[in-house]
């Protein structure tokens, strides 16, 4: 809503809002969309109890075993 409030107020009243109001703002939905990434990758990568994450735990296990 802080973007589209300093879009407005630069297309509908001609108001300079690049610095500070749209860069910031610019600055904190990048910031949320990389932490929703964040939460996206740990949620589907970052799970050992998979199917594929037992099967890989389960070869690094035998690869120590023959050392």
């Amino acid at each position: 809503a802080l973007w589209l409030h300093q879009a407005y107020q630069l297309e509908f009243l001609g108001l300079s809002t690049f610095v500070p109001g749209l860069f910031v703002s610019g600055l904190l939905f990048f910031a949320v969309n990389v932490w929703i990434l964040g939460i996206v990758i740990q949620d589907t990568g970052g799970r050992e109890d998979s199917e594929q994450g037992r099967e890989r735990r389960d070869k690094r296990k035998g690869e120590r075993k023959m050392d």
